[in-house]
């Protein structure tokens, strides 16, 4: 700092060392990385670094989480996972606040709306209309969504041999969410071994009897024939092998039958 130091205090000072430096000392650089060459000019460099390739590349392609709708294929479905890719593909503009409201829900906030009814249905009540206007009441459902809910289909599911199951099952759960951690070559086959991706769901419906544990998932597709539910059922066959895994390993059970049910066809399919 400029100053001169007369001497340094030489009293008792037990606990503590005094040392004076000269910043001259610390002007030394330090020596500069070895470069390219060396000193008698000869190349060091691999070339065959550049032909390196990592071994796992296909891994850094993976996605961190998959949610079990999205193991459909849905490239829609896909954007709600993280980190999830997806093929391009042209996606509409969003219509204004006014126009939705003036032209009703699309077809997929009518199926949000419907599976939100079946959330909290009662199934011993066939009073579709008075549970959905109870629902409005308590603000569960807004106008919009009590209009566009299709009572007809929900009354026919509650007469249905299925609801009669679920009405005497165990340990009925609904809107059941899991996360766990799956093995990649679930998600790629081609995966390395010990990958792993976290899984996240919501089961519709399940419960037990004394064989094991049913898996009930709901629909709101448009198809009506035998032919197209069965071809639609087989889209959702690797979604629902999802829910039996995870819930096999979360409550311990085996699964043993899986339900779709097309609410618009009134039909179920066991996968």
């Amino acid at each position: 700092a400029g100053v001169e130091l007369e001497r340094l205090y030489e009293g008792d000072t037990a606990p503590w060392q005094v040392f004076c430096h000269d910043s001259e000392e610390f002007r030394t650089r330090p020596r500069p990385a070895a470069s390219l060459e060396t000193d008698k000019g000869t190349e060091t460099f691999d070339p065959a670094l550049l032909e390196f390739v990592y071994p796992y590349q296909r891994e850094t392609l993976l996605p961190a989480k998959v949610t079990a709708t999205q193991l459909k294929g849905r490239p829609l479905d896909e954007e709600i996972s993280q980190n999830a890719r997806h093929t391009p593909y042209l996606r509409p503009l969003s219509q204004p606040r006014f126009r939705q409201e003036r032209q009703g829900l699309t077809a997929a906030e009518q199926g949000t709306a419907t599976h939100l009814v079946l959330q909290y249905l009662d199934f011993s009540n066939v009073d579709v209309a008075g549970q959905v206007e109870s629902l409005r009441l308590r603000g569960l459902l807004t106008d919009e969504q009590a209009a566009a809910v299709d009572q007809e289909a929900l009354e026919r599911f509650l007469r249905s041999p299925l609801a009669e199951e679920i009405r005497h099952g165990q340990n009925v759960r609904r809107e059941y969410p899991f996360t766990l951690l799956m093995d990649a070559r679930d998600y790629d086959p081609d995966a390395a071994a010990g990958e792993s991706i976290l899984l996240q769901g919501v089961v519709d419906c399940c419960f037990e009897t004394e064989e094991g544990i049913t898996v009930v998932d709901f629909k709101t597709d448009r198809v009506l024939t035998d032919a197209e539910v069965r071809r639609r059922a087989e889209q959702y066959r690797p979604q629902l092998e999802a829910y039996s895994r995870a819930l096999e390993r979360v409550l311990e059970r085996p699964v043993v039958r899986r339900e779709l049910y097309f609410l618009r066809a009134g039909a179920s399919v066991e996968l």
